[in-house]
């Protein structure tokens, strides 16, 4: 069962950014899959979740270098965004990588919600200004 489904909804003006965020919509259903009903291919939920949180640095980095190669005049605020972002999906995932008190759901939809949010607000603006 998926997840995220990736539709045209999600598809924003810059390749680059649609490849990275089909990769954690990739990983989120990869994390679902594990949680719920152990269709991962053996992998460790708290490995996927792990790489997860790597790679949206990765990508956050990215998105970063993008905008500073232009004018992009809320680049500080979504810089700040990515900030937020990144320190709320560390401390929570680190906590359900220690074993600690976590539920996955919770921090399943979290995931969810902080990506399509993401992706819909921020990132759609920053695209279009990319073009």
């Amino acid at each position: 069962m998926t997840f995220i489904r990736w539709t045209s909804a999600l598809e924003l003006p810059n390749d680059e950014v649609n490849e990275q965020h089909r990769e954690l919509v990739a990983r989120l259903n990869a994390f679902h899959a594990a949680l719920t009903d152990g269709e991962s291919g053996g992998e460790d939920p708290a490995a996927i979740l792990a790489f997860l949180v790597q790679y949206v640095g990765q990508h956050f980095a990215r998105e970063e270098e993008l905008m500073a190669g232009t004018d992009y005049p809320h680049s500080e605020d979504h810089k700040a965004e990515h900030r937020r972002l990144r320190e709320q999906v560390q401390e929570r995932s680190q906590a359900f990588i220690d074993g600690k008190a976590i539920d996955g759901n919770d921090l399943l939809e979290l995931l969810k919600r902080w990506l399509v949010q993401h992706i819909l607000g921020w990132d759609a603006e920053m695209a279009t200004h990319l073009r």
